[in-house]
């Protein structure tokens, strides 16, 4: 069905093109070809990062924040809480290095997936039955901000990395929020947590 569908659309997309270029000048074909050609990010320096005030260090690692499971370093959001009260300005200077940097620790590029049962399925041998989670290293989620979310489903699962980063360089963000999501989408590795039994770190 699909090869008879390519064959059909295939002579239909070519007299498209054909009349196309018959009737437009050469200035909007070239227009045109400009879309067809694979675009490649390219780094501003004249884009400025907003500072990271110490107040929105203190709020993200106070005990405000809920956060009860952790991820492969197994440090909850209480040690956290209790280290800053020893060390604030260590931390303080930590976050505002990586967030000026624009740079994801490796370490907290790592998470543990658990697979776990969806309830009330019928059948338990289909993928559809489980549900994956993600723990992730409550270090490497201090990132406070306001957005808009849009919940389509699989969208990350598939999404490209090249075409992100050229999405945000063009709505104008600062570099060093591409620089970030360029390294938090670098070099992942996954460890599957299933039926008290554990995988190796995987890369993703």
């Amino acid at each position: 069905m699909r090869r008879t569908r390519f064959h059909t659309l295939n002579p239909v997309s070519a007299k498209c093109q054909a009349v196309f270029l018959e009737k437009e000048d050469s200035k909007s074909i070239f227009k045109a070809l400009a879309y067809t050609k694979p675009r490649r990010y390219t780094a501003s320096s004249g884009w400025k990062w907003p500072k990271l005030a110490p107040e929105e260090v203190k709020l993200a690692c106070s005990s405000e924040i809920k956060s009860t499971s952790p991820g492969p370093n197994y440090i909850t959001q209480t040690i956290i809480t209790h280290a800053y009260s020893a060390c604030p300005s260590q931390i303080s200077l930590l976050f505002k290095t990586l967030v000026n940097t624009g740079y994801h620790l490796k370490c907290w590029r790592q998470a543990n997936c658990a697979i776990l049962r969806k309830n009330n399925k019928p059948d338990y041998k289909q993928p559809s039955a489980y549900q994956p989670i993600s723990l992730l290293s409550c270090l490497g989620k201090k990132k406070i901000t306001t957005t808009l979310l849009l919940d389509v489903k699989g969208a990350y699962n598939h999404i490209s990395k090249n075409r992100l980063l050229i999405v945000l360089s063009d709505l104008a963000l600062p570099n060093s929020v591409i620089k970030w999501v360029s390294s938090f989408m670098s070099g992942r590795l996954l460890k599957l947590l299933f039926n008290g039994q554990s995988d190796e770190n995987q890369p993703i």
